[in-house]
């Protein structure tokens, strides 16, 4: 199992496109993918990501279990910490 933690920087926060590039980037992989802060969700579900309600400055803990859970850890940090494509 792969853990880690990252700070999103994007203003906007977890909003629902930047939701929707996790859960699909996520979904690439076959590990098992949880996300959250207060409360973790499946990294999978773009609802289930939005609930977090993780704005800018939240920290997120990322637990991947899986046999391609490097790469996916690898992506989805790149993911977030360039802020999701929207610069931050």
């Amino acid at each position: 199992m792969k853990i880690s933690s990252i700070e999103i920087t994007n203003e906007t926060g977890l909003h629902a496109r930047a939701a929707s590039k996790l859960a699909e980037m996520a979904s690439k992989y076959s590990a098992t993918i949880k996300v959250g802060h207060s409360k973790m969700v499946d990294g999978k579900s773009i609802l289930a990501l939005m609930m977090l309600a993780a704005t800018q400055g939240t920290i997120l803990k990322i637990e991947i279990k899986g046999t391609d859970e490097e790469k996916a850890m690898e992506s989805i940090l790149k993911l977030i910490s360039t802020g999701f494509g929207e610069g931050a």
